[in-house]
């Protein structure tokens, strides 16, 4: 028992999750040129997540959060910067719109992904929300503020935080603190957005996309805005775009060769499976694909078939769907997405040994894959294997600290087998992840109850309530300002 409660508080003793709480905030580029620390910038971030999972409804379907990640980093790995740890996640908001927060934390709406027809499109706004990251938008923007005071500076920090989602809330917090004067300050300047254009296309290029996506993208939204009855997209609002900047990206994006971009199968997948995760009839899913592979009028095959087997699945038609799934596999043996489905399938026919060889291929794949991880400890601790499932857990724990899921899962397990210290702790840190602050102490309290805790373990545990009161103080005072 004791190894498995060290084996938390080591993990949140070496995670910097305070969040700005203490922090004094820096000089954000006056004349010194000097900017937020790196480290200060990371607990910001931090904290940025936490709000944004307490806000709106982030995804965390294997295929949406996956695909995202992978299409962030491959952009982010030819940055001119790569000292920021990116992460990028999906928002279930049908409104058009992405945005940058502190620390390489960046978030695309469903509407987006939605509104793009190819993948370098999706790329381009990924890659202009890279470049305002990685050029330090985001601080020279707030130096004005900094200016007009440090509780000033702070609202409206938080303000830029949670107004690409949330923008009444933005908006009524800069009226509390500053009378609506720093209004600008939720833009990008002109400059800002010319440099974020100019940078994005030599990622596009560089990362193999398209570098025309991001004019043609661009000006596809603004034709949206000139045929719309609902408003502006967000996007725009946040990211200005005119006729001179758009004419000024595809000017650039001419200076690269022609040639033809294909979409990846990654990318066909995702579109059809946010189709999947909103359609409120899966019934009538099911006919438009069976019609379109009857016709072969489809998009990508291979997706489509994936969205026939999904469709069957919703409807409990597990046999259907796992007949399609293992025709999938035949052709492509290490597609995450298919691996999970075929899993969930087989374990829904109660084909308990078939769906455990099935993630145990996927995790020699995948060893690190959260939603993998979580399936297969899941299908052990099921199959009576339950010390191996926990074992499993730690690893993914220690290898993706600020993912909230393994700590719930873990949490549920450490209960089921009563170690109730343990199960506090965990499921306290998957709330505190999630933004749920108070519940976090509520379970940490309870923890401290708990009789399989040594004094060491109390005091490191008493620490750590300490910082979560001290956030939720933090989270009050802002919200009462």
């Amino acid at each position: 028992m004791p190894n498995i409660i060290n084996l938390f508080l080591l993990l949140i003793a070496s995670s910097p999750i305070h969040a700005a709480e203490n922090m004094i905030l820096p000089d954000l580029g006056g004349q010194t040129g000097a900017l937020i620390s790196p480290q200060e910038e990371r607990r910001i971030g931090q904290s940025f997540m936490r709000n944004i999972r307490q806000m709106v409804p982030v995804y965390n379907d294997p295929v949406v959060s996956d695909y995202i990640q992978s299409l962030g980093l491959r952009l982010g790995n030819y940055s001119d910067n790569r000292s920021f740890d990116f992460t990028f996640f999906v928002v279930d908001d049908s409104t058009i719109n992405a945005f940058a927060g502190p620390a390489g934390y960046i978030g695309v709406n469903r509407g987006l992904i939605e509104a793009t027809d190819t993948e370098s499109e999706l790329a381009s706004v990924l890659a202009h929300e890279i470049a305002h990251v990685t050029q330090f938008h985001l601080h020279r923007s707030l130096e004005n503020a900094r200016k007009m005071g440090i509780p000033t500076a702070a609202a409206i920090i938080t303000a830029i935080l949670v107004g690409a989602t949330n923008p009444s809330a933005a908006e009524a917090l800069i009226a509390a603190s500053v009378a609506g004067n720093a209004q600008t300050q939720l833009t990008y300047s002109r400059l800002h957005e010319e440099e974020a254009d100019r940078v994005g296309v030599s990622l596009l290029d560089q990362a193999g996309f398209d570098p025309r996506a991001m004019p043609a993208f661009f000006e596809i939204l603004q034709k949206k805005t000139r045929i719309s009855d609902t408003g502006i997209p967000e996007f725009l609002t946040t990211h200005p775009v005119t006729e001179n900047r758009i004419a000024d990206s595809r000017n650039r994006a001419e200076q690269y060769p022609r040639k033809h971009y294909a979409n990846s199968d990654e990318f066909e997948l995702l579109k059809v499976q946010l189709t999947l995760l909103t359609t409120k009839d899966p019934g009538a899913l099911l006919q438009k694909y069976e019609q379109a592979l009857n016709s072969g009028q489809y998009r990508h095959r291979n997706a489509t078939r994936y969205g026939l087997a999904m469709a069957n699945s919703a409807l409990k038609n597990y046999g259907a769907a796992r007949s399609q799934l293992l025709s999938l596999i035949k052709d492509d043996q290490e597609r995450s997405p298919y691996l999970l489905a075929l899993a969930d399938a087989e374990s829904k026919l109660d084909h308990k040994k078939q769906a455990l060889e099935v993630l145990d291929n996927g995790m020699s794949l995948y060893p690190m894959n959260i939603s993998i991880g979580d399936s297969y400890a899941i299908l052990l601790s099921e199959t009576g294997k339950i010390g191996e499932a926990r074992s499993l857990l730690r690893k993914l724990i220690l290898g993706n600290p600020e993912a909230p899921e393994p700590y719930r899962v873990l949490g549920h397990m450490e209960e089921q087998t009563g170690h109730l210290g343990a199960a506090y702790m965990y499921s306290a840190e998957y709330h505190f992840l999630e933004g749920r602050t108070q519940y976090a102490i509520e379970h940490l309290k309870q923890a401290l109850k708990q009789n399989d805790l040594d004094q060491y373990e109390r005091n490191q545990i008493e620490t750590r309530l300490a910082n979560y009161k001290e956030e939720f103080i933090r989270q009050k005072t802002e919200s009462e300002q």
